[in-house]
């Protein structure tokens, strides 16, 4: 673990364990090649069914009924921030910089929360407005742009260590409704204990259209992170916060 000074945490929504490194035919190469390099949890529960206690759990370190999110935070739920990570670095001396949904305060979609509520010190989300729903993983990948922007701005030698979130719409509903010419609707099979169904598949290979934008956004700040000479001083952090949606 000696020089590694930087945290890279990149998150999906709605995810579990459909993704290739964890077995499932899912069009998920660069998420894959990087668990070639990384320690894979293939054994891994997250701490709370629903996104916001999962992910205050994550990053406080504490069960959701210990940090005070019990529920989704834009339903009137709340966490002791104080207890969050990016509070705890950036007191440490660490930059803090979230680019693309949180939701360990408000609507994830809201921007402005993270810095306001949460304490991270810059907020480099790009505006979703104008975005359908449908949309949104074309609003994760402006922000896999703006998150390179960053890593590219950054003085590697002379700058403070950083803790940089780039968290995704993708894999939340509602999935894209362009479907990806590459993904056979009639051959995808929705995992254990969905029901094989034609409208069963039908969703899946939504899921599936998500999950590979995803990917290739994945791809993308990975790449970035290697290119600006970050790779070998960073713990870098892939997760979701919890399982797939219902169908």
């Amino acid at each position: 673990m000696k020089g590694l000074r930087n945290v890279l945490y990149i998150h999906t929504h709605d995810s579990g364990r459909v993704l290739s490194p964890y077995g499932y035919k899912v069009p998920t190469p660069e998420m894959e090649k990087f668990a070639g390099e990384a320690a894979v949890f293939r054994n891994a529960y997250c701490a709370g069914p629903t996104c916001s206690p999962s992910r205050a759990a994550m990053l406080t370190g504490t069960y959701p009924h210990q940090t005070g999110m019990l529920g989704l935070a834009q339903r009137g739920f709340s966490m002791d921030v104080s207890r969050h990570l990016v509070r705890y670095l950036g007191e440490n001396g660490f930059d803090t910089a979230l680019c693309g949904i949180q939701h360990e305060a408000g609507w994830y979609l809201d921007r402005g929360q993270a810095t306001s509520m949460i304490g991270y010190q810059e907020d480099l989300t790009r505006s979703n407005e104008g975005y359908r729903q449908e949309d949104l993983v074309d609003w994760d990948k402006e922000n896999a742009l703006e998150a390179c922007r960053w890593l590219r701005s950054r003085d590697r030698d002379g700058d403070r260590p950083f803790f940089l979130s780039y968290g995704m719409y993708a894999t939340h509903r509602r999935f894209p409704d362009r479907r990806d010419p590459d993904i056979r609707e009639d051959l995808a099979l929705p995992p254990y204990p969905i029901p094989d169904t034609k409208e069963t598949r039908e969703d899946f290979a939504g899921y599936l259209a998500s999950v590979k934008s995803a990917d290739a956004c994945f791809g993308q700040v990975i790449r970035c992170l290697k290119a600006e000479g970050f790779w070998d001083d960073t713990i870098v952090l892939f997760t979701t916060d919890h399982g797939l949606a219902s169908p």
